[in-house]
């Protein structure tokens, strides 16, 4: 795969990057292997790795509960009010 400057600077902007002319040189050599290591993952057999749905069935259903903590933390407060901290207004 060719790597153009072009190529270069929007992957570099993309990544929120500021490079130098030297930096993006650098860096025009180095994206090709990168890309080329990437590539090789194809060739990794995968048909033996379980799938994340068979492993994701042992999870706990997801779902608001109570921590069992407001009171305690409610009791620290210096002013409270009902369920809420009494604070000085932010001037």
């Amino acid at each position: 795969m060719t790597v153009t400057p072009d190529m270069i600077h929007k992957l570099a902007t993309l990544a929120r990057l500021k490079l130098t002319a030297e930096e993006e040189a650098a860096f025009s050599s180095q994206v090709p292997k990168i890309i080329g290591y990437v590539d090789q993952l194809k060739d990794v057999p995968v048909t033996e790795v379980p799938t994340l749905e068979t492993s994701a069935a042992t999870l706990r259903p997801d779902g608001a509960r109570p921590a069992g903590i407001e009171n305690d933390i409610l009791d620290r407060a210096p002013e409270r009010s009902d369920r809420f901290w009494n604070v000085p207004p932010v001037q």
